[in-house]
């Protein structure tokens, strides 16, 4: 019997001893996967914590990429239009407006020089200096392009016609040179492609104040509506795309970086020109007022056209107004074909819209060379010394009788 208790008794140790580990293992299971679930929490903290800490840094980079090279950008324009201005004047037109203007030379008569579409007064320095040996010439930057300021609304109104149409910049020539007093008349206005428009537009309403004029590549009133509109989807297409694209760079700052790379180039981009107006060219290519406009002026062409159009019906050109035109065999080199065949159509066209007497010389060139290019911009300075000259003796033998 007591051998029988004892082996029971011992037993009973055992089972007792054998639960004990049991709960210590389970115990024991429990504090690891207590510090596992630990160590997991620790390491999803810590994981969302770099997360979080890499997100933070992106945010800072991109602010910084965003806001850094447009205010670099804007201080720099603001000391170079500075310097760039002092080249010529600025002349107020309407109240606050104020308009770039340059002149070299002497004698009558005084010849001004339009620009292209959204282009400046430097697009005309090889002819401006040839023709400042012989006669008064004068350049001018239409209002928001070059280092001319951009037009206020106060000043906006229907009598002077809205902003970057025809109508508004021969008010403006008008107020630059023929409220002028050391701005001799009469004019010879010379003008390219919208210029040309402008000159044209300008001889209509003052005849008076005009000797002749020197048409260069101008647009033809109908131009948009020919060949199904081929003309208008190249225009406010493609081409108009490239002015805007231009223009967000700008405003982001990344013209100036793309300059200093060399993966951007200026718009008026030849070996020969001089280093200030290259310098002033990615001054412009830098600034987005500049820009804007001249995409204004791009996609108010057909405006423009519309108001030369009206304009003939009410006054056409007069016929003791010499007229020499120059027109090209197409417009770019980068066009396609169905575009310069509309463009060279459009040239044959304008010259029909002129009276008998009036010239044409045709040049086997694009639209974008004639200014710039010497085989081509010295037959047309050239042309206009050789009307200076005429006016000049044509003056003298009249002062006879």
């Amino acid at each position: 019997m007591k051998h029988l208790l004892a082996k029971s008794s011992m037993s009973s140790a055992k089972g007792k001893a054998s639960q004990q580990k049991k709960v210590q293992r389970e115990v024991i299971g429990r504090e690891k996967e207590s510090r596992e679930l630990l160590q997991d929490e620790d390491t999803e903290e810590k994981s969302s914590s770099s997360v979080r800490g890499h997100l933070k840094n992106f945010f800072i980079y991109t602010l910084l990429l965003l806001f850094i090279p447009p205010f670099l950008n804007y201080t720099a324009l603001i000391r170079e239009d500075r310097e760039f201005r002092q080249t010529g004047d600025l002349n107020e037109t309407f109240i606050g407006q104020k308009l770039y203007v340059q002149c070299k030379g002497k004698g009558k008569p005084t010849v001004i020089l339009d620009a292209p579409s959204g282009y400046n007064s430097d697009i005309w320095s090889k002819i401006y200096e040839e023709i400042s040996k012989v006669s008064k010439v004068c350049v001018y930057d239409r209002a928001g392009i070059g280092l001319s300021e951009r037009p206020k609304i106060i000043n906006s109104s229907v009598k002077h016609g809205a902003f970057h149409t025809t109508e508004r910049m021969v008010d403006d020539i008008r107020f630059l040179f023929s409220n002028k007093t050391n701005h001799e008349k009469p004019f010879m206005l010379v003008g390219a492609e919208l210029g040309a428009v402008n000159a044209r537009f300008y001889a209509q309403m003052y005849q008076d104040d005009v000797a002749s004029l020197v048409l260069i590549n101008p647009f033809f009133d109908g131009l948009f509506v020919m060949d199904h509109g081929e003309w208008e989807k190249f225009w406010l297409g493609p081409f108009l795309w490239t002015w805007q694209r231009l223009h967000i760079l700008a405003v982001c700052g990344l013209s100036r970086i793309g300059l200093h790379l060399g993966a951007i180039k200026s718009i008026i981009n030849v070996t020969d020109l001089p280093h200030i107006l290259q310098m002033r060219q990615n001054h412009l290519l830098c600034k987005p007022g500049h820009l804007y406009s001249a995409v204004e002026e791009h996609y108010l062409v057909n405006e423009s056209l519309s108001q030369i159009r009206l304009l003939n019906k009410l006054r056409p050109l007069s016929k003791t107004i010499p007229v020499t035109l120059f027109t090209s065999s197409k417009y770019s080199d980068l066009a396609s074909d169905n575009v310069n065949k509309v463009w060279s159509k459009s040239q044959n066209l304008y010259k029909g819209s002129l009276h008998e007497s009036s010239r044409q010389i045709k040049m086997d060139a694009s639209a974008d060379k004639l200014l710039l290019d010497s085989k081509y911009y010295q037959k047309i300075a050239n042309r206009i010394i050789a009307d200076v000259r005429k006016w000049r003796e044509d003056s003298r033998l009249a002062s006879k009788y």
